[in-house]
């Protein structure tokens, strides 16, 4: 009777566990399932977690208009969306975490799986992300560096030679994932970070690369002495231009965001 009791127990205790949504409610669990794809790095799981990949960014799907965000997708916005919902909507997943398993808007943050698909890498593979590693989490960058190369080598998706803009029109894709190039005009440094600007003498609408001085190891492990290494030279920068006082601005953590053109 008594054993009886138990397996029931266990039967009962093992269906509540499966129906919950996910094998637990607490980011140092490993399987979940997703309820909802918001963008191409972000999605939503069923106990209501809102969790957002490692070490990968991808296009925005909205723009944020005053206090409301608007639907405003940009390149690849889309195609990054939809390969993401392909591989993970609707399907249990199963996390790994990094040294930091949340971020300051309380989302997970983690490296996610689906069967034998690596979700953040294959992004990546498919040229629709862009690497944008954050230490201390940087468990997978050897293998996202690779990734980024090899879509790169054959300019897929972001990586065609139609999306490489001049840096003097940086201003004018605000928001947007992009391959700006331009000749390395000046080294600038502050305290707690390095400005590159490109080939504008006023430096006024010069597009800005900003380097913070904690990604310089990043640098220096490649055997590169920023000023050494580029000046003068026409190079490609990689990332997301955003806008601070007016000027655009990318900001580059690991080496792999800047190719040498000339």
């Amino acid at each position: 009777m008594i054993k009886r009791f138990r397996l029931f127990f266990i039967l009962v205790f093992l269906g509540a566990f499966f129906l919950c949504g996910c094998t637990n409610h607490t980011p140092g669990e490993k399987f979940y399932v997703v309820k909802e794809v918001i963008d191409g790095d972000t999605v939503v799981l069923t106990n209501g977690q809102t969790l957002r990949y490692i070490g990968i960014d991808t296009p925005e799907i909205t723009n944020k208009v005053g206090r409301s965000w608007q639907y405003d997708p940009k390149e690849y916005a889309v195609e990054a969306k939809e390969l993401n919902r392909k591989l993970v909507e609707g399907k249990k997943v199963r996390l790994e975490f990094d040294v930091q398993k949340e971020d300051k808007y309380g989302r997970l943050l983690g490296y996610c799986f689906q069967d034998t698909t690596f979700v953040n890498e294959k992004l990546l593979d498919e040229g629709l992300a862009v690497i944008f590693t954050y230490p201390p989490n940087i468990k997978y960058v050897d293998e996202f560096l690779d990734a980024q190369k090899k879509a790169r080598a054959l300019r897929k998706g972001i990586w065609q030679e139609k999306d490489v803009i001049p840096a003097a029109l940086a201003k004018d894709f605000i928001g947007s994932i992009k391959n700006v190039e331009g000749r390395f005009a000046g080294l600038v440094e502050r305290p707690n970070l390095f400005m590159v600007f490109f080939d504008d003498e006023t430096r006024k609408e010069a597009l800005k690369v900003v380097i913070f001085r904690k990604d310089i190891i990043n640098f220096e492990r490649a055997g590169i002495n920023i000023f050494e290494h580029f000046a003068g030279r026409v190079i490609r920068v990689s990332g997301r231009i955003s806008e601070y006082k007016g000027a655009a601005q990318i900001i580059v953590r690991h080496p792999v965001q800047i190719e040498i053109i000339d």
